[in-house]
């Protein structure tokens, strides 16, 4: 998904009222969709266009990013914590909670890091 699209989609989930999935889902608060586009603007300054988001029914936000064979998830959580997921082709390699938003831009920095290598 294009960067651009992918931030007016992050910022089209604060039109979802609660009950907006199948009777469940909350409504999503202002500071967590500005961590989500902060993480997906950090993606593209590093040079990573292909990215996409999704709502969670609690509020959460997942920010992926794909790149050749690598899958990177960062999931702010309905308690502003983020988790992160990285798969390189289709197996988990890295699962951390509970990072802030520092910490999970330094992920997607090291990425760039071994990418120079490849």
């Amino acid at each position: 998904m294009k960067v651009h699209t992918t931030e007016r989609k992050i910022f089209g989930f604060k039109n979802l009222e609660s009950g907006w999935h199948y009777s469940e889902g909350v409504p999503f608060q202002v500071e967590r969709l500005k961590k989500a586009v902060q993480l997906n603007q950090e993606a593209v300054r590093l040079g990573f266009f292909e990215t996409d988001a999704f709502p969670g029914v609690s509020g959460e936000i997942s920010v992926t990013i794909y790149h050749g064979v690598y899958y990177l998830e960062f999931t702010i959580e309905h308690t502003d914590v983020i988790t992160f997921v990285c798969e390189i082709g289709d197996e988990e390699v890295t699962y951390e909670e509970g990072l802030t938003l520092e910490e999970a831009k330094a992920r997607i920095r090291k990425l760039t890091k071994v990418e120079r290598f490849l």
